[in-house]
């Protein structure tokens, strides 16, 4: 498959490492990804001081593996 459109890199200080999973809003994010609201939006992350990697994914392969809330809460909501 190929997908075509932007691509996002988020970066920066450690703002940029919270997680989803401390956000207000992770919940209503996951229900809208199982809807399928999010389905052409790919993420990963990169490994740092405090990231872990995180490979390639769809938002919903993210959800169905337990990992969508280990991503960046800040570049999740700007994308």
């Amino acid at each position: 498959n190929v997908t075509f459109g932007d691509v996002w890199y988020c970066g920066g200080q450690s703002n940029m490492a919270l997680s989803l999973g401390y956000s207000f809003e992770k919940d209503s994010s996951r229900e809208a990804i199982l809807r399928g609201q999010y389905d052409n939006i790919r993420i990963h992350g990169v490994e740092g001081n405090m990231n872990i990697k995180q490979p390639w994914s769809t938002a919903k392969q993210a959800v169905e593996d337990d990992k969508l809330f280990d991503y960046s809460s800040t570049c999740w909501y700007f994308g």
